[in-house]
């Protein structure tokens, strides 16, 4: 996940409140009566292809992690998927957009690759949500669609509505064997993304425990004393108050803190606040704040913030921001992303570029009190790529669409994979001598291939070329927080309610914890954070999710 679009979702995942949204699977529906009309059908799971090398983790929702590239790449599609017409796409842009594509050498090798023009739309992540809303309300939306609940959860409307194809016919159970690279996404990603029953989209998949996994000063805990890392959360606190306080850097001149932003995953995953919601024994759901963990975390925040451990300006710093100062060797933790922590070239490799000694570690928080801590899952994929229902009630040109999806989907070490990810031979990248690509640096062709960004699967395989280590020591960090993970048990679910009162609710969250944090509001006032939380559309949206479990279970 990139830029601001993460940064909401993890404030989403930390609020856990009114069944906020993750990747919009949670929150959000029309009026009206919306049923199922059929049962969740799952796509088969074929196993990844067996190549040389690969580190398969055993666990569903870690990565197989490779030490080295395949070599040599082999294909896993035989032949052009498109039909030679034109493909319309609405997509998220990272960074500067491509040149056209006279003038851009990957647009053209694609087009060429998949027998199809692409048509693009090309829309800014700061801006996505607006332009996915004007788009769908124009009653037009592009062949294949890039839908983000999270950031759009007024979609959700209009899939409710029919706007989009349920994929179920063409992709549910053995059916996606005749697209074999979905076949290989992972089913978790699958029965996260389905919305009561239907699967809407193809999504981009990532690690079902992504954002709440962070990077800390390993050598500044050794040089400060602590050569463990921390059991329980008094000695996190001791920790990083150390970093604030102890010079952890060398440099009295420089400030350090210990984090850069008000990290509430990390606090909560210690005290094992449940992950937005919590399904009792009588089936009534409880929601985050409203729990006895919840306060407890709450109460150690406060005591975080009287210590110094984060930055003065964190209720308020934007995830750039938060990155920047930790990439600027200011602060002692990091969380992002899961796998663009580790690498060469990722948030390991690079703040080594500027700090060469220093020792940026995977760190999982402790339990409070010294046990195991509750791990945050998220849902497992960033958006999905829909068909608009137009377009999809024509089948031979549904599964054009799904065969470019299929494309776009190649695993780890195909040729089709090197081309998404690291675009041409000679042009973009280059193998180095083990056999790794290696991108040429070069500004003229950084950004040809920025309209790229569907479902690839890039997140679901550990490989770090120049720090092949790297590799296993992400997937067996990740693979002990997916065991100690739970689920959102609205996830899937949907409320009326929650597309209009969210957004609302997770800024009076917001806002009530930043205040009781900073010490501008004493604890005692949770109670009544709770009682506005619930007049607010927190007991509605409850029962909204009460009546989706139901129908769940038939």
């Amino acid at each position: 996940m990139e830029g601001l679009s993460r940064r909401r979702l993890l404030a989403a995942v930390g609020m856990g409140a009114a069944g906020a949204a993750l990747g919009g699977c949670a929150g959000g529906a029309a009026e009206g009566g919306f049923r199922r009309s059929h049962p969740l059908r799952l796509p088969f799971e074929a196993p990844q292809p067996d190549v040389e090398g690969a580190i398969p983790s055993g666990t569903d929702g870690v990565p197989t992690a490779y030490r080295s590239f395949v070599s040599p790449p082999y294909r896993s599609v035989a032949s052009p998927p498109g039909n030679g017409g034109t493909v319309t796409t609405f997509q998220i842009l990272y960074g500067p957009p491509p040149p056209p594509v006279d003038e851009n050498p990957w647009w053209q090798e694609l087009n060429k690759r998949l027998n199809v023009q692409i048509k693009p739309i090309l829309v800014p992540d700061a801006s996505l949500g607006d332009k996915l809303q004007t788009m769908i309300a124009s009653g037009n939306p592009p062949d294949l669609t890039y839908v983000h609940l999270g950031v759009a959860p007024a979609a959700m409307r209009v899939i409710r509505q029919g706007a989009f194809t349920d994929l179920t016919p063409y992709i549910g159970g053995d059916a996606v064997k005749e697209f074999p690279n979905l076949a290989r996404l992972p089913t978790y990603m699958w029965r996260n993304s389905a919305i009561e029953g239907g699967l809407y989209g193809v999504p981009r998949v990532i690690p079902i425990v992504n954002g709440t996994i962070g990077l800390y000063r390993r050598d500044w805990a050794r040089k400060l004393g602590y050569p463990e890392p921390p059991k329980n959360a008094e000695e996190l606190l001791e920790l990083f108050t150390a970093f604030s306080k102890g010079d952890p850097d060398g440099n009295s001149k420089v400030q350090t803190w210990g984090l850069g932003n008000i990290d509430t995953n990390l606090v909560r995953q210690m005290f094992r606040v449940p992950n937005g919601w919590r399904r009792e024994s009588n089936g009534r759901l409880v929601n985050a704040i409203e729990t006895d963990e919840f306060e407890e975390s709450l109460k150690y925040l406060v005591r975080m913030w009287k210590a110094g451990v984060f930055h003065p300006d964190a209720p308020n710093l934007e995830f750039s921001r938060v990155q920047d100062l930790y990439m600027a060797g200011r602060t002692g933790l990091f969380g992002g992303g899961y796998i663009p922590l580790f690498g060469r070239t990722g948030t390991r490799g690079s703040l080594r570029k500027t700090f060469p000694t220093a020792d940026p570690y995977p760190l999982l928080p402790p339990g409070h009190d010294g046990g195991d801590p509750q791990m945050l899952q998220g849902p497992g994929y960033f958006g999905f790529m829909s068909i608009p229902s137009k377009v999809g009630a024509d089948e031979k040109r549904a599964k054009e669409l799904l065969r470019i999806l299929d494309y776009y989907a190649a695993p780890f070490g195909s040729e089709e994979y090197v081309f998404m990810t690291y675009g041409i031979e000679g042009k973009q990248f280059n193998y180095d001598d083990d056999g790794s690509p290696v991108a040429i640096d070069d500004d003229r062709v950084a950004n040809w291939d920025t309209l790229s960004y569907m479902c690839q699967t890039m997140e679901n395989a550990f490989y770090y070329p120049g720090a092949p280590e790297d590799a296993v020591l992400a997937q067996q960090t990740l693979k002990r927080a997916v065991e100690l993970s739970v689920a959102d048990p609205t996830l899937g679910l949907v409320s009326n309610l929650a597309i209009s009162r969210n957004a609302a609710l997770s800024s009076y969250n917001d806002d009530r914890q930043t205040g009781i944090v900073t010490g501008r509001e004493p604890l005692s006032v949770l109670a009544e954070w709770r009682r506005g939380w619930r007049e607010r559309g927190g007991d509605k949206i409850r029962e909204e999710y009460q009546e989706a479990l139901a129908r769940a279970q038939g």
